[in-house]
């Protein structure tokens, strides 16, 4: 990508996107610092601790229906499941989104479970973050017939991993 190729994409003259941002690396932080604070927002109401401490397989159903909603009003949030391993831009946006978001459900958990050890209360995230990434990258095309049962279930082992993990009680009984 460049400021002219950025330029013709969005009908303007080159002059026109210098008058906003220095350079290109420019443009791809105030994406990157856009794209972070919409997801923040978005998932705000989704990522509580009243949900963590009460009903984590509820937490991680409505975690991946935000993800997935998410994604589809924001199409550059994607990348955060499917990025191609590269250095480039995408990746590092990829890579915020999901620290982003680890670093919101991490809050969640915490404040509803301070008992639990940091070092424990991370590693057992990170085990279900992982999970859910895998997940993520093999979900069905929209549309699909099984799309929301294969949410919900991703989302039941996700929580349940994360009940039994953190002992704590949980029941299997919530539905998308």
């Amino acid at each position: 990508m460049t400021i002219r190729g950025l330029a013709a994409e969005a009908q303007v003259s080159p002059a026109a996107i210098y008058q906003f941002f220095l350079s290109l690396d420019d443009v791809g932080r105030a994406i990157e610092a856009e794209s972070i604070a919409a997801l923040q927002t978005a998932m705000a109401d989704v990522v509580t601790v009243a949900r963590a401490r009460d009903h984590p397989v509820a937490f991680f159903q409505a975690l991946l229906l935000g993800v997935v909603r998410h994604q589809a009003a924001r199409p550059e949030a994607l990348c955060m499941a499917h990025h191609s391993g590269s250095n480039g831009p995408r990746a590092a946006l990829a890579a915020a989104l999901r620290q982003t978001l680890a670093d919101q459900v991490a809050a969640a958990f915490a404040a509803a479970y301070p008992e639990q050890p940091p070092e424990r209360l991370a590693f057992v995230l990170a085990i279900a973050q992982a999970g859910l990434l895998g997940a993520l990258q093999s979900l069905p095309q929209r549309g699909a017939t099984d799309r929301d049962a294969y949410l919900a279930e991703v989302a039941c082992l996700a929580g349940t991993y994360v009940a039994a993990a953190l002992r704590i009680g949980t029941s299997a009984d919530v539905v998308l």
